[in-house]
């Protein structure tokens, strides 16, 4: 049996949720036993609902002062080829990095405790470090993908829901040298701690809220997006008994080459067969293969450089 669901209907959390209730579902059904499952949560229609009326609520004037603090700070990114038009995905290339398997259970595990972080405190210092020298500024403002399972309301349970809850919001780096790593890694884990609510204001406010405030919020920052999916290793069993597993074939394009492309520079990390890989794809119309060569395997490197600093 082959499954594949739209990315509009599924996420990688949902996908998580959805393969562990069919496993059970199979297990019970072989041993001969009634199946359990657990019981109905919020829906996705009411989770919408609940945005909706939150949009329009007094909770988010606070928020809206700090999104516009943040989206003051964008720049546009330097290029190696002025272009006007928006690519399409037809004009995007991608460079492929990975780290090896011990620097990747070092940065799952063992490096955490020297600064109390989590693991995007440091996938984005090390951000930081690689655009140094390249960007010319001293923030760089990236879109930051999150679950956007976040718990804003009583009464409302969406960690069994399925559906696409992905949130993006603006995130401003501070851009440093390697030397300066300890004091980057704090002051990132920091404002990464300060954002409300784990971003999930912005797109509230910038899609639901009152007319001026879409509009003051309306700027195209997501010239870098950067997006850490999470460790796939354990999502699916690799016993050779397993009932379910990734299928070995292709699954095509999953985005048609002639979408427009939103985004200069997408950074896509996953942790699979114990190596973190990043997909590195950027607009060929504005730049050569060679800078973003240099500035993934500079992202590597000050990887490498945190992982040693913490341990």
């Amino acid at each position: 049996l082959f499954m594949g669901i739209h990315h509009l209907a599924i996420d990688g959390v949902s996908w998580r949720i959805f393969l562990e209730d069919f496993t059970r579902t199979i297990e019970n059904l072989q041993a001969g036993i009634p199946v359990t499952l657990p019981e109905k949560a919020t829906s996705y229609r009411q989770w919408t609902e609940a945005l909706e009326a939150y949009a329009s609520s007094s909770a988010l004037e606070g928020e809206y002062r700090y999104w516009k603090k943040v989206i003051k700070n964008f720049k546009p990114l330097p290029v190696d080829t002025e272009y006007a038009e928006t690519i399409s995905y037809e004009d995007t290339n991608t460079y492929n990095v990975s780290l090896d398997a011990t620097a990747t259970e070092s940065l799952l595990k063992d490096i955490h405790g020297a600064y109390g972080t989590e693991i995007n405190d440091v996938l984005l210092s090390a951000l930081s470090i690689a655009l140094h020298g390249w960007v010319d500024s001293d923030k760089v403002v990236i879109g930051l993908e999150g679950h956007g399972r976040e718990e804003l309301f009583d009464g409302i349970d969406i960690n069994r829901t399925l559906g696409w809850f992905t949130t993006v919001y603006p995130v401003s780096l501070d851009i440093a040298p390697k030397e300066e790593v300890g004091t980057l890694i704090a002051d990132t884990k920091d404002m990464l701690r300060a954002i409300p609510d784990k971003g999930i204001g912005y797109s509230v406010l910038r899609y639901l809220g009152k007319a001026e405030v879409q509009e003051t919020l309306n700027v195209d920052y997501q010239e870098i997006i950067f997006n850490y999916l999470g460790s796939f290793d354990n999502s699916v069993s690799k016993a050779e008994k397993s009932l379910v597993g990734f299928a070995g074939e292709s699954a095509g394009e999953s985005i048609s080459k002639t979408n427009k492309n939103p985004h200069r520079i997408a950074i896509n990390s996953i942790v699979t067969n114990n190596t973190l890989q990043l997909d590195w794809s950027y607009d060929s119309k504005r730049y050569h293969k060679e800078t973003i060569q240099t500035i993934a395997d500079n992202y590597i490197a000050a990887l490498q450089h945190i992982i040693s600093h913490c341990n």
